[in-house]
């Protein structure tokens, strides 16, 4: 079973620091993604319909680095989808 989320746990009393998130992939999320600022090999890989942005450090300042870049790139992905349904509304 795979887990998703942002999450901080403890293996042999080192903690392990990790993100797991899928988004759609459609054209304007990908290049969303590319542009974030997390790193396009070790980020993410393309699953069918969806992206999925991983990545695991035991270092507590890259990880905050990288969960602010994912928070950014989930604002973006999230308004981008609500200009879409809202398209309309001038």
């Amino acid at each position: 079973m795979k887990i998703f989320g942002i999450k901080s746990i403890i293996v042999n009393s080192t903690i392990i620091h990790t993100y797991n998130v899928m988004i759609n992939k459609t054209e304007e999320n990908e290049r969303l993604a590319k542009v974030s600022g997390l790193d396009f090999n070790n980020a993410y890989t393309r699953k069918g319909e969806k992206i999925q942005l991983t990545f695991t450090s035991t270092s507590v300042r890259e990880f905050d680095d990288k969960v602010h870049m994912l928070g950014h790139l989930l604002r973006a992905v999230a308004l981008n989808n609500l200009n879409k349904k809202y398209n309309w509304v001038k």
